[in-house]
């Protein structure tokens, strides 16, 4: 008893008034602690928010490159199929290999690599690949009427 004694008149807090003021302290010290960490925890959220929203937006920007190009690609190629040229065919994979370079480039952000999508990118550059062989495959068919009409030589 006389510890806690020696600590009340060490402090002075042997009236009521002094120990209100001690806690009414504590408290003000725990308000204004717990708002500053949750003003660092607010900020944290916001900051990762807005990185969030820019690399959504960066990989927003280069999907729509990327259909932009698909779409653009398909329409030289149906011009090429109307009538087959090599400058339209040059048009034709130069669209499909921007396309396939923007894919590439998806993987440079880092919001792909962070939220694991890199195998949905790698995918889709695969696909591309895959229709650019196709695309050339019937260019080619097209080119050549041996390819095109394979009964012309029995005729």
């Amino acid at each position: 008893m006389s510890s806690s004694h020696n600590f009340l008149n060490r402090f002075r807090l042997n009236s009521l008034r002094a120990r209100y003021l001690l806690v009414s302290i504590v408290l003000a010290g725990v308000t204004i602690s717990s708002a500053y960490f949750a003003n660092r925890y607010v900020d944290n959220a916001g900051d990762l928010s807005t990185v969030n929203l820019q690399g959504r937006n960066e990989v927003l920007h280069i999907s729509r490159l990327i259909r932009n190009s698909i779409w653009e690609a398909e329409f030289a190629l149906q011009a090429h199929s109307l009538l087959p040229t090599p400058k339209r065919a040059k048009v034709v994979l130069s669209k499909i290999d921007t396309a396939i370079y923007q894919a590439k480039y998806l993987r440079a952000i880092p919001w792909i690599n962070r939220d694991n999508q890199l195998i949905g990118v790698q995918s889709l550059v695969e696909h591309i690949n895959k229709l650019r062989a196709e695309t050339t495959e019937l260019m080619k068919i097209r080119q050549d009427n041996e390819l095109l009409f394979p009964a012309m030589k029995t005729m």
